[in-house]
This record gives C-alpha cells, structure tokens and sequence, in this order.
C-alpha cells in the first residue's frame, strides 16, 4: 500500500449512543495499485486522524472521475473504478500509479 499523506477535516455528532464522525479526507491515490484494492485503509485513516476508529463507509466525493468502493472485510479495502466500454458498468482501474489523483472523500467512523 501506498497511499499518500492524508488531509482531514473532521466533524462529529453526538446524538445516539456513541459518537459518529464524519471525516472529508483526501489522500492521493495508490503509488502501487493492484487489481483487488488497496488494503489496510482503516489503518490509513487512523494514523491520519490520530484515532483508532472503526470506517463504516466511504463515500467519493470529487476523485477526478473515478469511483470509490470500500469493503471493510480485513482492516479494510479502497478500490477504484471507472466507466466501463457499455457506460452502465464499472471496471476496476488497471494496476498502476495512482499517485497524481487525489482522492477526496467522506468517511464514515465510530
């Protein structure tokens, strides 16, 4: 993984049992992207925002034309796709460097 320095903006509500925080990150893409996703991008956010919180969902916000996909199986996955041939699906971005894209996005946490 590969991801680059992290940029937040954090804000939190406190209605409910515990708080829920919503974070607009942006991280530029993956130096070393392979087919899957990046992984360990719940590690990601918490060194960034020095807190141990747990991702519940991730929402791409302007990723430069591509679209964000989160599975937060196993520390957590950040996969990025774009417009298929048929423009009704998505592929998975090719491997590659990412670097230069940044990544804006909403975080989701507890």
């Amino acid at each position: 993984m590969a991801l680059g320095t992290v940029v937040p903006n954090t804000a939190k509500s406190t209605k409910g049992a515990e708080p829920v925080y919503h974070d607009y990150l942006v991280i530029p893409g993956d130096a070393t992207y392979t087919a899957g996703g990046t992984t360990g991008f719940d590690a990601v956010v918490a060194a960034a925002l020095g807190d141990d919180r747990e991702v519940i969902g991730v929402m791409g916000q302007d990723c430069e034309g591509y679209i964000l996909g989160y599975l937060p199986a196993g520390g957590g996955t950040l996969s990025m796709y774009e417009a298929g041939a048929d423009a009704a699906a998505l592929d998975e971005v090719a491997n590659g460097n990412y670097s230069a894209v940044s990544l804006n996005m909403l975080v989701i946490s507890k």
